[in-house]
């Protein structure tokens, strides 16, 4: 089965409890904390690592999380190690971070540009994208700040990747005259 289904399953799961007990909230604060403590290289690292026993992860991660994660989440938790799936675990927290977003009606953006934005042009962008979107949900834009691309920005929306960077465009210009 693969990572994204096995991640997609138990990340529903988790959200349906947490509607029904109605933690979603408390839950998602969880997950965002587990989600960003995966992308150290060493914690995942040590998910990773078969030849540390099962029961070991486990009692670190309830050492770390213990006292400060909701008992939904830590019985989670249990049976993700449980059921030997812990090497999937910061994919089964990004794809409950996708189910909230998903509930709430909430759309994000990435926005790479080569210098920092002013909160007057992120404004700008914010507003003429909510108008355009007929669901009728909330956008959340985060950004990046990228010298590389020398001018101009990369916006990843949903589906659609628009790069409309001086870096993009030298490129096609180098394989046209190529």
């Amino acid at each position: 089965m693969s990572v994204q289904r096995i991640a997609s399953r138990y990340a529903k799961s988790l959200f349906d409890s947490a509607v029904e007990q109605n933690k979603v909230m408390d839950i998602l604060e969880d997950v965002k904390s587990l989600l960003n403590t995966s992308k150290d290289a060493e914690f995942s690292g040590f998910l990773k690592n078969p030849i540390i026993p099962v029961k070991n992860k486990l009692e670190v991660v309830k050492a770390l999380f213990g006292g400060k994660f909701n008992p939904l989440t830590m019985s989670f938790l249990n049976l993700i190690f449980e059921k030997r799936r812990e090497t999937v675990l910061p994919e089964i927290a990004g794809e409950f971070v996708n189910l909230y977003r998903a509930s709430k009606n909430i759309s994000s953006m990435k926005l790479v540009t080569a210098t920092t934005v002013s909160e007057e042009v992120l404004g700008a962008i914010k507003d003429k994208l909510a108008s355009g979107m007929t669901s009728g949900g909330t956008l959340e834009i985060t950004t990046e700040v990228d010298n590389s691309l020398i001018g101009g920005f990369i916006a990843d929306f949903g589906d659609k990747l628009y790069d409309a960077s001086v870096a993009h465009q030298l490129k096609e210009l180098k394989r046209k005259f190529s």
